[in-house]
C-alpha cells in the first residue's frame, strides 16, 4: 500500500529528486514512502510531477483553476447573449404583430447584404415605404431639429442676460 504524502522540503538522504536530481527550488516535493539500499529515500519534485501529470493528460491545479475561471467567463457571455437574445425575439414579435414580416421568417433565417432587412409592412413592400428600401425617411410627424445654437459653448449664470464663455 502506497502511503504517498507531500512535503515541503525532502527530509532523508539523499534529499532530490530520484528523477532530475533537484534538491532545492522546488514548491514541493512528493514522498515515495520508499526507501532504496544504497539509494535512500526516494521523492519526486513539484516540477517532475507536473511533467508526468502533462504526459499522463491530465490537468494540474493551476490548469484546472484556469479552465475553471474560463468556463465561468463563457457561462456568463452565453447568459448574457440569452438574455438579449429573449429581448430581440420579444422586439420582434411585437413588430410581428404590427404587421412587419423579417427576411427568413420561415424558421431558416437567411441575410442578404444588410443585416436584418424588413421585407414589408402591413403587406406594403418595403421598397414602396417612404424613404425606399431600408430607409426611413423625414416621416409625418418628425419635429424639425434644426435651431439656433448660437449659445452653444456660452455658460448663462446669472440669467439670460449674463453670458460668459463655458470653461
Amino acid at each position: 500500500m502506497n502511503n504517498f504524502s507531500i512535503l515541503e522540503y525532502p527530509i532523508a538522504a539523499p534529499g532530490q529528486c530520484m528523477l532530475c536530481g533537484a534538491s532545492d527550488n522546488r514548491e514541493w516535493w512528493l514522498d515515495l514512502d520508499r526507501s532504496e539500499e544504497f539509494y535512500g529515500a526516494q521523492y519526486i519534485c513539484s516540477s517532475c510531477v507536473g511533467s508526468i501529470v502533462d504526459v499522463c493528460g491530465f490537468a494540474s491545479p493551476a490548469k484546472v483553476t484556469i479552465m475553471q475561471t474560463e468556463l465561468d467567463a463563457a457561462r456568463d457571455i452565453s447568459y448574457e447573449l440569452r438574455i438579449e437574445n429573449d429581448g430581440l425575439k420579444d422586439i420582434k414579435r411585437g413588430l410581428s404583430k404590427l404587421g412587419v414580416t423579417f427576411l427568413g421568417d420561415s424558421g431558416n433565417p437567411t441575410v442578404d447584404d444588410d443585416s436584418l432587412l424588413v421585407l414589408e409592412v402591413d403587406g406594403t413592400a418595403e421598397s414602396d415605404l417612404p424613404g425606399g428600401k431600408a430607409g426611413l425617411g423625414n416621416g409625418e410627424g418628425t419635429s424639425d431639429e434644426s435651431g439656433d445654437d448660437s449659445d452653444v459653448g456660452v455658460l448663462h449664470t446669472d440669467g439670460p442676460d449674463s453670458k460668459s464663455p463655458a470653461v
